[in-house]
């Protein structure tokens, strides 16, 4: 909301949807020739030509003819002060503006009065709800340049007020004289004063972009909304799960690793009595035309000997692997690794989790496709680095595989004691002979422990959120 304003005002905040912040009052900047000697008038006749209708200047950003400019012989007095503008243009301007208002006749003192030439950047005044959002509002204002803008507190409101002066432009210029520069200097002073009122208002539309997203709600578009669907019932906890897309018509499928329950109703299963435990299984709902399947379904694992998952050594993304038993556990999590082609087959890597909580796991497992026994379990041979500790109740999130870093492993706890740790799994390629290896690497960043959190990865960026940090205090997270 904009309370009062010059008319290149700045509407930062919706009253309608902020009610957090109003705008008291504001200008986006602007290029001026202010003359103090200019003897103020109430008439209203033709030679006074407002400001630039805003509407006219939102439908093209030519610049300024010089009949367009405000140019005045004396504006109403405004109660501001003496003196009044011969220029006063919130976009940009024409270079021959200012040579035209220079050789335009004058009347009294006016003629031989020193000028002021000025570029001003944007200032605006806003009125926070609370202290706290008015640190916020020049916090974020202060990241982005605005190095002169302070917090005003009195008893009756927080204003923040926002102002940076490094665009700033002011010297004296006059009509005749040693301060009257030539045609050529007075053209390219305009041209410069254009330049910094185009970074002006590139630096506006940034403040404007970094308070909606960080101090608003974002509205979300109709054809972005989300919708909540029922899906067949679970009956697990402490599992792992990953979707994989499948097909281009936005087909996937939820696969479930482990966990802890009775597990849910699959297809083509008798419905009978059953009995919570750890379970080892994979089930998977497929998703199909927009429609989730009514049940789940239990995906079947090859039945190998151990000498014969020895002697089956097989590859999974370029690293040497050979089949292993799924065994039972819970606390574990999984994660889709990334992969350098849309076509490649997608694997799934899952790490950690426990059998009791004396018997923790810290080995890592690759769910994929092997040609002649499908869907199956393979335990990397090749795995470098430091390793972590056996744990559960961790994250095991994808990366973006760029430079070969492929997840990222935070927290956990054993039955002693909980993890503040960071580690990295990369895939090398190509070593000395030619093959493919994982490695873990420690990333010591300070890390509080906690575990039963959750990390999403963004770019770049790793979030962690929420979990607990201590082993004996279980009920911790629901007093904070």
């Amino acid at each position: 909301a904009t309370l009062s304003s010059c008319s290149g005002r700045i509407a930062l905040f919706d009253p309608n949807q902020q009610e957090s912040s109003a705008t008291l009052t504001s200008c986006s900047g602007r290029i001026a020739l202010f003359d103090r000697n200019l003897q103020q008038e109430s008439s209203t006749s033709d030679e006074y030509l407002f400001l630039f209708d805003s509407k006219d200047t939102e439908k093209d950003d030519k610049p300024l003819c010089d009949d367009e400019l405000f140019k005045n012989l004396g504006l109403p007095n405004s109660g501001k002060g003496i003196g009044g503008w011969l220029l006063a243009s919130h976009t940009i301007v024409e270079p021959s503006a200012l040579v035209k208002l220079l050789d335009e006749p004058t009347r009294g003192e006016s003629h031989d009065t020193t000028l002021i030439f000025k570029h001003e950047p944007l200032i605006l005044h806003v009125a926070a709800s609370s202290l706290t959002r008015g640190r916020q509002l020049l916090s974020l204002a202060l990241q982005l340049g605005f190095r002169e803008s302070g917090l005003v507190v009195s008893q009756h409101r927080v204003t923040v007020a926002i102002r940076g002066h490094s665009l700033a432009l002011c010297l004296p210029i006059a009509r005749h004289g040693s301060l009257r520069p030539g045609n050529d200097y007075l053209s390219s002073l305009v041209k410069e004063a254009n330049k910094r009122m185009q970074l002006n208002q590139e630096k506006l539309e940034r403040l404007y972009q970094t308070i909606q997203e960080n101090m608003f709600d974002r509205v979300i578009p109709k054809h972005l909304a989300a919708t909540l669907d029922s899906l067949a019932p679970l009956n697990l906890w402490g599992h792992a799960a990953v979707a994989i897309p499948v097909g281009a018509e936005g087909d996937v499928g939820v696969l479930v690793f482990g966990g802890y329950g009775e597990g849910p109703d699959i297809v083509g299963e008798q419905k009978g009595k059953k009995k919570c435990s750890r379970s080892n299984r994979v089930y998977c709902l497929r998703r199909r035309k927009r429609t989730f399947e009514d049940k789940w379904r239990e995906i079947a694992q090859p039945t190998l000997s151990a000498e014969h998952r020895m002697k089956r050594i097989t590859s999974s993304m370029g690293v040497s692997a050979f089949p292993v038993d799924f065994t039972p556990r819970e606390g574990l999590d999984a994660c889709l690794l990334p992969t350098k082609k849309s076509a490649e087959r997608p694997v799934v890597a899952l790490w950690g989790g426990r059998a009791s909580p004396a018997k923790p796991f810290n080995d890592l497992l690759l769910y994929d496709f092997e040609p002649s026994l499908g869907p199956i379990f393979l335990k990397p041979v090749d795995i470098r680095g430091m390793q972590p500790e056996a744990r559960w109740g961790h994250s095991f999130t994808a990366l973006s595989g760029k430079d070969g870093l492929m997840a990222v492993l935070v927290g956990g706890r054993n039955e002693t004691k909980t993890f503040g740790s960071l580690y990295i799994l990369k895939l090398v390629e190509g070593d000395s002979k030619g093959k493919n290896h994982f490695q873990w690497a420690k990333v010591d960043l300070g890390l509080p422990a906690q575990f039963h959190h959750s990390t999403v990865v963004e770019n770049d960026s790793i979030f962690v959120f929420g979990g607990h940090s201590s082993t004996d205090d279980l009920l911790e997270s629901f007093r904070k």
